[in-house]
């Protein structure tokens, strides 16, 4: 084929994407700079020849995708000097160049990626995958960090890796050999050890090496783990004497109720790529949720002190949580759960890279996705999707976040998803713990009842709660735990996703444009707001300390047999139903013949209540004394039942 020399001296800045179809060949030294959110694919080979000699040669910002050959051939350097001609660049967490080179090519060529320090303070055993070959350890120290392997003695190991058929990590000597898929943890508290000042000297590290960029595939077999519950198991000693609970942690299950599969069928796995992973491709039979740690803390005596996370429950095709969990960035390693003990395989080929970040997901919203589940077969298996939109209409999902005084977001937020896949007031397969909460301060979730009553505590703490749309006017718990000691004010905001957890209301979509929507109780102010995508509340400092019930959410404020402001039900038998009807020009409270007092709260569009009726005399129609608005009615009574609507005077 015909050499097309590629002598690129200008930045691709000014367009969206760049197409080579021959090979491409960079043979000088003039600058070739990708910039940020750009495209430039080659169709064929890209090499770089001998002549190139100067670092960053090849800046990318952006995106490359080589469906060829990649070949570096600048014979006049070393292997870490030729990476250092072609460096994909890291600004921030999602700021950085990707490159993809098609699994079922050759790679010969060495390259560098720039990524961001690891923080000893939040990792001091920090999390790391590995996008490059290497045949020992020692190889891969001098590549990536240019420090001399040690072998020391195990809590001092520069490095440990885990072991998804023992269920532990094991401490890696200088001759040993590596896997491109392997979860890996970085020692960056034994200081001599030689990460840690790294780590802490620099904002971010060059890492050097030959891309792996082919087909990986990592079975599993569940029938390795113990038959016995957690209870025991769990107080078992591993092959180095640590018991199994003193760092196995279950982000997904809770105990008691699933102490026979708590801690088990959890794997851990690298990203082996020098692009982005999206795990909606990956074969998702028996998965029950994905998990990235954000912060981790273990400690030889303590075992597990801190860990934190962001993940993403799955169930019959449906997600739920946080969509951050399921984009797996370059270096990053992550969690897989699945059900129960059958034998998975994971593989990983080009059907999982992407250049997507986790806020461009919504993108993908426009059918199935392609890759999993563009098959008929595969079609049939998708509930309530419409295949023209993508978007399952009955999925509604809002985030709660917690935030400082001074904007910082903290590490606290908790799901509600509604959605016809989840059974009411019983655990299932998209609910999540929050199985690190302890005594921090921030708001978790409890299992609602299914009669709608108040929870008053709860033997569940939960980040992720799902409830079916028929769960209409009643209280969905949200409990807001204050850290012993901490008197400081916060605020909580919102995220609001419909159709799906990718599918992100923008700030110019104030609520669900269906006229669904969640809503935020606050009982000591008696304020009562909907949740919308400006939805920011100020928690009030208070030195009352622990878990309270202060704080609601609910889902909808009128039962779907209400369906219209200007209906008068004066003649339709609804003896067992209370509900705010019109009539001529007065609103009027009609009660559920079964109760006999109820406390009655008008609340306006701002959440501020403007009328309160209280020990009501339910035998007879409340007459309710409105100007023209558009008002909330909540309506509690002394059963404890509830009822919330929407009118418009």
């Amino acid at each position: 084929m015909k050499k097309n020399y590629l002598m690129l001296s200008l930045s691709f800045g000014m367009i969206s994407g760049c197409l080579f179809a021959q090979n491409a060949y960079i043979t000088g030294n003039a600058k070739v700079k990708v910039e940020s959110k750009t495209l430039v694919y080659f169709g064929d080979d890209f090499r770089i020849e001998s002549g190139v000699s100067q670092a960053k040669t090849i800046e990318n910002a952006g995106n490359i995708k080589i469906d060829g050959e990649f070949h570096n051939e600048a014979t006049a350097l070393d292997n870490k000097a030729k990476a250092g001609v072609f460096v994909s660049t890291w600004t921030d967490a999602d700021n950085y160049g990707q490159v993809i080179i098609n699994d079922a090519n050759v790679t010969s060529g060495f390259l560098a990626m720039e990524k961001g320090s690891i923080d000893p303070d939040i990792f001091p055993w920090g999390q790391f995958s590995i996008p490059f070959s290497f045949n020992t350890t020692n190889e891969a120290f001098d590549y990536l960090f240019d420090i001399v392997y040690q072998d020391l003695s195990r809590y001092k190991s520069p490095m440990m890796r885990w072991h998804n058929l023992k269920f532990r990590y094991d401490h890696l000597s200088s001759t040993t050999s590596l896997a491109p898929t392997d979860y890996v943890i970085l020692n960056l508290d034994h200081v001599p050890a030689g990460l840690s000042s790294l780590m802490t000297g620099n904002a971010k590290l060059q890492y050097s090496g030959k891309p792996t960029n082919g087909t990986y595939s990592v079975t599993y077999d569940g029938a390795n783990f113990p038959s016995t519950n957690w209870t025991v198991w769990g107080n078992q000693q591993n092959y180095y004497s640590e018991k199994y609970k003193t760092y196995i942690t279950d982000p997904i299950r809770s105990l008691p109720a699933d102490e026979a599969t708590y801690g088990k069928y959890l794997y851990q796995l690298g990203n082996p790529y020098t692009s982005n992973l999206d795990l909606r491709e990956a074969n998702l039979i028996g998965v029950k949720g994905v998990i990235k740690y954000t912060e981790f803390d273990w400690e030889q005596s303590t075992g597990v002190a801190t860990a934190i996370a962001q993940k993403a429950t799955y169930a019959a095709n449906v997600w739920a949580g946080d969509k951050e969990a399921v984009i797996i960035k370059p270096f990053e390693p992550f969690q897989i759960a699945y059900e129960d003990a059958d034998t998975y395989t994971f593989t990983f080929t080009d059907d999982l890279k992407t250049f997507k970040t986790a806020n461009e997901l919504s993108e993908d919203i426009n059918g199935v996705i392609t890759g999993r589940a563009n098959t008929t077969a595969n079609l049939s298996l998708i509930q309530n999707v419409n295949s023209n939109t993508g978007i399952n209409s009955d999925f509604h999902q809002v985030s709660l976040s917690l935030y400082s005084t001074d904007g910082e977001a903290l590490a606290n937020r908790v799901f509600v998803a509604v959605t016809s896949v989840a059974e009411n007031a019983v655990p299932n397969n998209l609910e999540a713990e929050y199985y690190d909460f302890d005594d921090r301060t921030g708001f978790y979730l409890g299992q609602e009842k299914e009669d709608g009553g108040i929870v008053r505590t709860s033997t569940r703490k939960m980040d992720i709660n799902t409830i079916n749309p028929d769960f209409i006017n009643k209280s969905i718990p949200l409990f807001f735990n204050r850290a012993t000691g901490d008197s400081q004010g916060y605020y909580v905001k919102a995220d609001l996703f419909y159709g799906s957890i990718f599918n992100q209301l923008g700030d110019s979509e104030t609520n669900f444009s269906n006229g669904n929507s969640f809503y935020f109780y606050d009982s000591k102010n008696n304020t009562f707001i909907p949740v919308t995508t400006d939805f920011n509340y100020y928690v009030e400092p208070e030195n009352i300390y622990g878990a309270k019930t202060r704080y609601e959410l609910y889902w909808n404020g009128a039962p779907s047999l209400v369906g219209s402001n200007n209906l008068n039900y004066m003649e339709t038998d609804m003896s067992g139903t209370t509900y705010v009807f019109k009539h001529n020009t007065v609103h009027k409270v009609r009660f559920n013949e079964t109760w006999s007092k109820a406390d009655v709260n008008v609340y306006d569009i701002y959440g501020m209540n403007i009328l309160s009726y209280s020990n009501v005399d339910t035998t007879s129609d409340l007459t309710l004394d409105l100007q023209r608005g558009v008002y909330f009615v909540r309506i509690e009574a002394n059963t404890g039942e509830l009822h919330v609507q929407k009118i418009i005077k």
